[in-house]
């Protein structure tokens, strides 16, 4: 039975025999299907053929590549045969794998297998014996440097391998490149192409390896070829050659060599040669070259111009650049029209011009061209000696030629032409024409007049025909020639002083300015004037007036030096200032009589006749001086000496007969203000000085006529004196009187029995036989004196006061902290009628706190030392006073067992009021040492008769709180002091 497992793995089969006699037998049989041996082909192998057989081969280099692709590699096995049957069979397998002798063109049997079992599977390949390569001769490989000139490019090595191999086979032989014999023996330090030479020459040395067998190799002993970089002739680059059109047909003749120097740049001329060419072909072809290219003349604008250099040795090796040839045309030629300017101030026919107004006529307004000026034209072709400042430019001669260069700043052509300057001269007038001068007499103060600006005309023209003249209100319109005055015959002047310019042109259009001034001359001031009014007792109605005494009041402040006043009879003697009056003037047309003014100032002769007054003269009036000063009681205000006086009091004594219906009495505080008849005092006048002289002044009610007489204003002084506030009178619990240093009081005005009479008021009621300077008080109330000035008025002065009554005070003192309290508080009632104050101790007294309620009450803070303590409050006018003891309870913070009598003990002070209190002491480490009464010694610092050290012991008390009763535990601590 034949079975084909289709899959690899195991696969197992069940046979059954029946024999003859139906007996039936089975059995189980599997079979093992291992995978499918893969392999790969096998390299064939080759070796160099050395001319000295044997040649070995390492056949096991196919091992490997055989079971490149088999997963299950590490269960072959591979051996090497002569012959397929040894490898189909297995037999006689080459023992000598990896160094077999063999022939060229031998077959070798390859048989792969599985170690576990028979299955396998065969190959071969055969043994090659080559030749070894051949190296052919190559030319040196040669090229052009660049532009640095540095000896070192880049060559293209393999451009030489097929030369190299000849008839062998690119695809069988390597060929690689190297600097030494060494290097391509040991087939190292190949050179990578395209390969940058570092010396020049560079020696390179060839290796040609079988690429079957890298055994199989040949290597040039000898450098094979060179490297080499034949210098360049470097053609620099040129900017383009211009030259400026001489005559406008755009043709020039050209130096092409002057720009060799420049196109070779550190090139040596000897080592190179340069020739220049009208096209890029012939200079890359080197023909054609232009024959004279010192003076060529252009065929074009622009030309191109091509440039060759290449090396002398080496021709091949040139470079070329290009310029153009430009032939630029020169800016057109311009005679500008000549530049005239009249002459400046000084008429020398010198003057500064601004030569450049004519730049645009020269350019054309052409922006690329600059225009420069010049005193002589070889300066201007040369370009030398420009003028510095052409916009400020001083001629030297009348008339001058100046020379222009116009340059083309793009191209640099200029071209040149004149310029004629001449100074025309200027009108000669009058420099310094009169002023023109008048009164102020139309609208009198606004210093504006109407002027006849020409009526200088002859003088400022100064003799000069031809001339014309405009008026002006600025320097700068003359100038300009603008806002002439339209009318100059009738001119209102706009301010006093005004300057007007006179433009004075002549026929050629030059001018000069001059001005003069128009002043308008003030009118004298005037003011209104009251009437010169006389008085005179029975008058007949005739006085002489003397008028001049109304000169300095008419002048009101203008110098009398200047202005000259006169008085007349009408307006007409006044405007015309004819017939003054003398003065002292008797008023014969009159009484009153108008008098007439006229003021003039003497320097401008101006004057004014606008103010008249009248002289009149009137009744004069008397005042009679009091005979005594006016005097009243200072019952006014502070008792300052300032008081009211009622001054209307006073006017019958002064008219002393004159009808008040006539005449009127006023007062004043001042002569000046009296004289005046102004600041009137009211008829109820308050002084301001004790005694004040014022003035009473006694008008006729018909005129202005008055006298004056002095009144003395005095104000007598009520008796100054004072009263305590208020006295105290010291009382005993049944209200009866205490007598002591202050009680009762004795109430003393301080004024003296001798000049002063006194009326005491108790409660309102005059106190009968009381009329001494001092009161004793024997009662509480309210007291009061009238104090008369025996002297004088007898002014009254009174002063009142209260008599308080004060007991002495009921005090209560409790302690209000606990016992050992850090801060002991004691707090102090007094009750009373009293001001009362607080000690303890007999410390310092401290006043208390009113409570509104008859009490004071004081609170004293850390009350120490522990024990006892008195509190006492006493009257503050020394009614009496009260104390009470308290006690404070704590303990002393150290004691000095030293026996001497001060500290010896330690225990709670003044405790003993605590019988059943419980001291207890301890050391610091708690261990009880003692047990105190508190009404005891205490403790003398002794342990079982030991005296202990100086250190802090702890002490426990157990007692009753004195403020509330209840039982209480302290603990603190104490030092002993040795």
């Amino acid at each position: 039975i034949t079975v084909q497992p289709a899959t690899e793995g195991q696969h197992c089969y069940t046979y059954r025999v029946v024999d003859d006699f139906g007996c039936e037998y089975a059995e189980q049989v599997c079979v093992d299907v291992l995978p499918e041996i893969v392999t790969d082909i096998p390299n064939d192998l080759f070796t160099c053929d050395t001319g000295m057989p044997p040649y070995f081969f390492d056949l096991s280099q196919n091992t490997a590549i055989v079971l490149a692709s088999a997963t299950n590699a590490s269960d072959l096995l591979v051996t090497y045969h002569n012959s397929l049957a040894d490898a189909m069979n297995d037999a006689a397998p080459i023992t000598t794998s990896t160094n077999y002798s063999g022939t060229d063109g031998e077959e070798i049997f390859i048989r792969i297998e599985y170690l576990s079992s028979g299955c396998h599977v065969t190959d071969s390949f055969f043994l090659n014996v080559q030749g070894q390569p051949t190296i052919n001769p190559v030319a040196d490989l040669e090229v052009c440097d660049d532009s640095s000139n540095d000896g070192m490019s880049q060559f293209d090595l393999e451009s030489q391998s097929l030369t190299i191999l000849g008839a062998q086979p690119a695809t069988d032989f390597e060929v690689t490149y190297h600097l030494s014999f060494a290097d391509a023996d040991s087939d190292t330090g190949a050179l990578t192409s395209p390969y940058t030479n570092v010396n020049n020459p560079e020696l390179i040395f060839v290796r040609v390896e079988n690429i079957a067998d890298s055994n199989c190799y040949n290597v040039s002993a000898l450098p094979l070829f060179n490297l080499i970089v034949n210098n360049t002739g470097i053609a620099n680059g040129v900017g383009d050659f211009e030259v400026c059109d001489l005559n406008g047909d755009g043709l020039e003749i050209f130096d092409l060599t002057s720009q060799t120097a420049t196109i070779l740049g550190a090139q040596m001329p000897a080592d190179v040669t340069i020739s220049f060419h009208e096209s890029q072909a012939d200079a890359d072809n080197n023909v054609a070259p232009i024959a004279t290219p010192n003076a060529h003349t252009n065929v074009g604008n622009p030309q191109t111009i091509y440039v060759r250099v290449e090396d002398n040795i080496n021709t091949i090796c040139y470079t070329t650049t290009a310029f153009d040839l430009i032939v630029n045309s020169i800016p057109p030629v311009v005679v500008p029209a000549p530049l005239q300017l009249c002459d400046d101030s000084v008429a020398d026919g010198i003057t500064v011009f601004d030569l450049t107004v004519k730049d645009g006529a020269l350019t054309g307004g052409n922006a690329d061209y600059i225009v420069t000026y010049y005193e002589t034209m070889l300066d201007a072709v040369n370009d030398t000696s420009p003028i510095p400042d052409p916009s400020n430019y001083n001629s030297n001669a009348n008339p001058q030629t100046l020379y222009v260069r116009v340059t083309d700043t793009v191209t640099s052509c200029f071209s040149t032409t004149t310029l004629e300057i001449e100074v025309l001269a200027n009108p000669l007038p009058e420099t310094d024409p009169d002023d023109i001068v008048l009164c102020d007499d139309v609208n009198t103060g606004d210093n504006v007049e109407v002027f006849d600006l020409t009526v200088n005309e002859v003088q400022i023209l100064n003799g000069q025909a031809g001339n014309i003249l405009t008026y002006h209100n600025s320097f700068n319109d003359a100038e300009q020639n603008i806002g002439a005055i339209a009318t100059p015959t009738n001119y209102t002047n706009a301010s006093n002083p005004e300057t007007i310019f006179v433009r004075v042109v002549n026929p050629q259009g030059c001018f000069t300015v001059v001005d003069f001034d128009l002043l308008v001359n003030p009118l004298p001031e005037v003011i209104a004037v009251p009437d010169l009014i006389e008085c005179e007792l029975n008058t007949d109605g005739l006085f002489d007036f003397d008028l001049e005494s109304k000169t300095n009041e008419l002048l009101n402040g203008q110098s009398p030096a200047i202005f000259a006043v006169t008085y007349h009879v009408s307006q007409i003697d006044a405007d015309n200032n004819a017939n003054p009056l003398v003065s002292p003037y008797t008023n014969v047309l009159g009484n009153p009589q108008t008098i007439y003014v006229s003021i003039t100032n003497t320097t401008t002769g101006c004057s004014i006749s606008t103010v008249e007054f009248n002289i009149e003269v009137r009744d004069q009036p008397t005042a009679t001086a009091p005979a005594n000063d006016y005097v009243i009681c200072d019952y006014f205000g502070d008792n300052d000496g300032v008081a009211e006086f009622d001054l209307s009091t006073q006017d019958a004594e002064i008219l002393n007969g004159q009808l008040p219906a006539d005449f009127t009495v006023t007062y004043f505080a001042g002569q000046m203000d009296a004289i005046d008849g102004v600041n009137a005092l009211m008829n109820i006048y308050e002084n301001t000085s004790n005694p004040q002289v014022i003035y009473a002044r006694v008008d006729n009610n018909s005129g202005i006529c008055y006298e004056l007489v002095e009144v003395t204003l005095r104000v007598q002084p009520i008796p100054v004196f004072s009263l305590n506030e208020n006295y105290v009178i010291c009382l005993d619990g049944d209200g009866n009187v205490i007598v002591n240093g202050n009680s009762p009081p004795v109430i003393d005005t301080g004024l003296s029995d001798a000049d002063f009479t006194f009326e005491w008021s108790y409660e309102g009621t005059v106190l009968p036989g009381e009329s001494l300077s001092t009161l004793t008080a024997n009662q509480a109330g309210n007291y009061s004196v009238a104090v008369a000035d025996i002297s004088g008025l007898g002014c009254i002065g009174d002063a009142s006061t209260v008599v308080l009554p004060s007991t002495a005070p009921i005090v209560e003192a409790e302690v209000t902290t606990d016992a050992f309290a850090d801060n002991h508080i004691v707090e102090v009632t007094a009750t009373g009628n009293g001001e009362y104050e607080f000690s303890i101790d007999g410390g310092p007294w401290e006043l208390g706190t009113d409570n509104g309620n008859g009490t004071y009450s004081y609170t004293f803070t850390n009350v120490n030392p522990p024990g006892e303590h008195l509190v006492t409050a006493r009257d503050r006018q020394g009614c009496g006073e009260d104390s009470e003891t308290v006690f404070v309870f704590d303990y002393p913070l150290f004691f000095t067992p030293n026996s001497d009598g001060y500290n010896d003990t330690w225990n709670i002070i003044d405790f003993s009021g605590q019988p059943s209190a419980k001291i207890f002491i301890y050391d610091r480490y708690g261990k009880l040492l003692k047990q105190i009464s508190p009404s005891g010694n205490g403790w003398n610092g002794t342990f079982n008769g030991t005296p202990l050290p100086s250190t802090d012991y702890w002490f426990t008390v157990t007692y009753i709180e004195p403020r509330d009763g209840t039982q209480k535990n302290f603990r603190s601590h104490f030092t002993l002091k040795r």
